[in-house]
Formats: structure tokens, sequence, C-alpha cells
């Protein structure tokens, strides 16, 4: 018996306006990802100069920052295919961000494929973030 990939089986439950709000609850996270990303580089980069705090802050929630990053790390290395990743990688993590016309065009895929392609790296995210 074939097993049904998380993509179909999820296409069938989640369609139209869920997988809308769900792209945008993924979309906020991989742009606040970005951001804490850098934040926390930027906490380790004065730890190992012995410099406490270089600017004012009004909340410290390091450790949440922390996991947050590491838990978006492992969902897009360990829940993603590769060509999932790069799709997430140019339209998400760029600080520009692309069409997906020029995101399928770069990566030399059909236009169906990678809207399916881009689904379904959603929905995994999703799924690996404990949105779903």
């Amino acid at each position: 018996m074939k097993q049904e990939t998380l993509y179909t089986a999820e296409k069938k439950i989640l369609d139209g306006a869920e997988y809308k709000a769900l792209q945008r609850m993924v979309k906020e996270q991989l742009k606040l990802y970005r951001a804490l990303n850098v934040r926390l580089q930027n906490k380790r980069e004065c730890e190992a100069a012995g410099i406490g705090r270089l600017f004012p802050s009004i909340r410290e929630n390091y450790i949440m920052d922390d996991l947050k990053v590491k838990q978006i790390d492992r969902a897009l290395e360990d829940g993603l295919d590769a060509v999932e990743r790069e799709i997430i990688e140019l339209k998400y993590l760029q600080p520009s961000i692309p069409t997906d016309v020029q995101v399928y065009m770069d990566i030399y895929l059909e236009k169906t494929n990678y809207y399916q392609k881009k689904k379904s790296a959603v929905i995994s995210i999703a799924y690996a973030l404990g949105m779903i």
C-alpha cells in the first residue's frame, strides 16, 4: 500500500481560507526568525567580547528567542526536502522578498510544481512548529 505524503493528506483538510491563514502565520514566524537569529548572534558576539549589552532593551526573552530559532532551524533542516528548503529560503528568508514567479524561475521549476512544493513546505513547517 502506497503511503500518503503529508502534503497529500493535508491538502484534503487544508484548503482555501485555512491554508491562507496558516501561510500567513508561517510567513510571519519566518520573518521574525530572521530578526531573532540576528539578535541572538549579536548577543553571542557581545558575550564573547565581554560586553553585557550595547543597546537598551525593554524585554529579556533570550531563552524563548533561542528556542524559537533552534526549532525553526530544525524545521527547515529536518522537515523539508532540498527543493522545499530552497523555496522557503528564497521566498521568505532573504532581505528582499521576491515574487513567486522570480523564485520558480530561479530554481527552474514549473509553476504547478512550485506551488505544490511551496504548499507542502508551509504545511510541513507548520506541523514541525506545532501550528497544526
